[in-house]
């Protein structure tokens, strides 16, 4: 009999155990305009800088480990999840900000965004490049969780900045990335 109501006030309290183990999304970064409005293209820079910040503090540790030939799963694998992690919160940052606006002056062009991704995702093409794929220093699944996570993020690019993705096209090397396994990406950019 108390079993029949201990069990109820038991589940009660797991469930918000669960609810306090959650992990928080991303804040995102949005600037105000004069008229109250967010200006998504801001917003959507100020994410690719951090996404560029993030890149250009884990790629060079990545080369380095390579180049030194200290490079194996144990070392390189934890730092390329660093990586997906700062393209997925990239993603949920660009997913809080809400439609699409045209770009005034005193905002970056789509050419500049454009540029900032390729940029990234060149770089990251040429690391991946560096690191021999296969059981030694980087597992294939690891690159299809990478090849997943930049699609997605691509896809929030385009859902803020219509039109990234054809200008972007043109800015990264389609060899690159199929050489690298950045399958989705390429086919996302017309590259199949």
């Amino acid at each position: 009999m108390i079993f029949s109501r201990v069990l109820p006030l038991f589940i009660l309290g797991l469930s918000f155990s669960f609810v306090s183990v959650a992990k928080p999304v991303a804040e995102t970064v949005a600037v105000k305009r004069a008229g109250g409005d967010v200006g998504t293209d801001v917003a959507a820079a100020q994410v690719l800088t951090t996404l560029k910040a993030a890149s250009d503090h884990i790629l060079p540790q990545i080369d380095d480990l390579i180049d030194s030939g200290n490079a194996n799963v144990d070392v390189i694998e934890p730092l390329f999840s660093q990586l997906v992690g700062a393209f997925e919160t990239a993603t949920a940052s660009l997913t809080e900000l809400k439609g699409k606006i045209s770009t005034p002056q005193s905002e970056p062009t789509k050419a500049e965004l454009a540029a900032l991704i390729a940029s990234i995702i060149t770089d990251t093409a040429k690391t991946l490049k560096k690191a021999p794929i296969g059981s030694r220093v980087l597992r294939p699944t690891l690159i299809r969780v990478f090849d997943l996570a930049v699609e997605k993020f691509l896809l929030g690019v385009e859902g803020i900045v219509g039109g990234i993705l054809v200008l972007l096209a043109s800015l990264v090397e389609p060899a690159l990335l199929i050489s690298v396994g950045l399958i989705r990406v390429a086919s996302l950019l017309g590259h199949s």
